[in-house]
């Protein structure tokens, strides 16, 4: 929080504004009386006032010429000086008060002379009584000193707030600026940047809504890429869960219709269905816990280091097995390196779930499928081989069976690698060994 009276906060650069608004302003207003007592002065107003008294006096003479007025009329006097308000007079018959327009009712009532001053504007007025002198009062000067002073005030306040305006508008334009920018991000983008500049409370006030904007930025990001990692897991896991439901459903198949040449076999396909049967449940229970806790299931699997021959030798049999039943020739090439391997329970016998389901779908069954493992410089390998068949337009893949493999072997430390040349694919399965 800013310090109000630091000398980069608006509060304290609104006081210095004033001050020297103020300042400038009282300056401006002594040096204009000056100006005007410089312009207007003495001699001005005294001509001025001569003028004034000239130009009232001969229309009051032709007032009172064209009503035919006597001295003795003080009502049709008074009318002429209402209409004339920066006026007063006094009318003197043989240097005696007779009218006075400040007391009209003073006409009349004086019994004792009165005499008017020489230094006065004084003029003979002819009646038609007689003639008679006439004194004016003109208060013309004092309008005008009026004027100029109302007119030097409004200049003075016309100046305070033409610099006070000057001062603040970068603030205020840089308030336009974040409205605007504000108002963008509540339309809801926030991929623009609030712009901060300056180092007072509405700097500071930018700089927060920038870091808001910022923070919900990464907090949306990783919403999106949590819920994109639980739609790719969901979806990883719902479809290993029907490559073994596939198999487990012809296992049962055979069984049923009592396809099977002896009771080992037998109880090969039961163990085979059993197995399934624990794969679907373990796949089940990932997903139920993925779902509750967004981030168990599948990462959860433990590791164990095993021999690799331990490893593949029953998945690849039984894999050999499964795809017999349907009608394809298995090569088996290669031995079984010694080596051990560091693996995640449940991944391989998904990952060859997967192999073998695709080589179901897409593998043409007049060629073999052949099974090589080996070495490859320091990694122990797997590679499966078949040849696509040529109708299979009609049979979409959607490529999640070999990224779940990909995803799989990477966790485990490997890798997958696929290959199509022609007619023909692969997919080679690398571990790295555990010295």
């Amino acid at each position: 929080m800013i310090n109000k009276w630091n000398r980069n906060s608006i509060y304290f650069r609104l006081v210095m504004l004033l001050i020297i608004a103020l300042a400038c302003s009282g300056a401006f207003f002594a040096l204009s009386d000056r100006l005007v007592g410089l312009v207007f002065g003495e001699a001005v107003w005294d001509s001025f006032q001569e003028s004034q008294n000239e130009r009232n006096f001969e229309e009051f003479q032709k007032y009172v010429t064209d009503n035919r007025l006597s001295s003795g009329d003080s009502n049709a006097l008074t009318r002429w000086v209402r209409q004339h308000r920066d006026l007063e007079m006094e009318i003197y018959k043989n240097y005696a008060l007779i009218y006075d327009s400040m007391d009209p009712g003073y006409s009349g009532r004086q019994e004792e002379e009165e005499f008017y001053y020489t230094w006065q504007s004084n003029y003979v007025i002819t009646f038609k009584d007689g003639r008679a002198q006439l004194v004016l009062y003109g208060f013309y000067v004092h309008r005008m000193e009026i004027m100029l002073i109302l007119l030097r005030v409004a200049s003075t306040f016309v100046l305070f707030l033409l610099i006070f305006l000057l001062g603040i508008r970068s603030e205020i334009r840089y308030i336009a600026e974040l409205s605007r920018e504000v108002a963008i991000l509540e339309s809801g983008d926030l991929t623009y940047p609030i712009t901060v500049k300056g180092k007072d409370e509405l700097s500071f006030l930018a700089s927060s809504i920038e870091s808001m904007r910022l923070g919900i930025r990464v907090e949306m990001r990783k919403n999106r890429e949590t819920t994109d990692a639980f739609r790719d897991v969901i979806t990883e896991m719902s479809h290993d869960l029907r490559t073994p439901l596939t198999s487990l459903l012809l296992y049962a198949e055979i069984l049923e219709n009592a396809r099977y040449e002896d009771a080992d076999q037998w109880k090969r396909y039961v163990r085979a269905i059993h197995e399934k049967g624990s794969l679907i449940k373990e796949l089940s229970d990932n997903i139920f816990a993925y779902s509750l806790e967004r981030g168990t299931g599948q990462e959860g699997s433990a590791e164990e280091t095993v021999s690799f021959r331990e490893l593949l030798y029953d998945p690849v049999s039984e894999a050999a097995e499964y795809l017999g039943s349907q009608g394809f020739t298995v090569t088996l090439k290669g031995d079984f390196p010694e080596g051990r391997v560091r693996v995640r329970q449940g991944y391989i016998g998904r990952i060859l779930e997967n192999i073998v389901s695709n080589a179901v779908k897409y593998a043409d069954p007049a060629d073999p499928v052949v099974f090589e493992t080996g070495r490859s410089g320091e990694m122990l390998c797997i590679s499966v081989t078949n040849t696509c068949r040529k109708n299979t337009e009609g049979e979409e893949s959607t490529g999640i069976g070999l990224d779940n493999i990909r995803g799989m072997m990477e966790k485990m430390g490997g890798s997958a690698r696929t290959a199509l040349n022609g007619k023909t694919f692969a997919i080679k399965l690398l571990f790295s060994m555990i010295s």
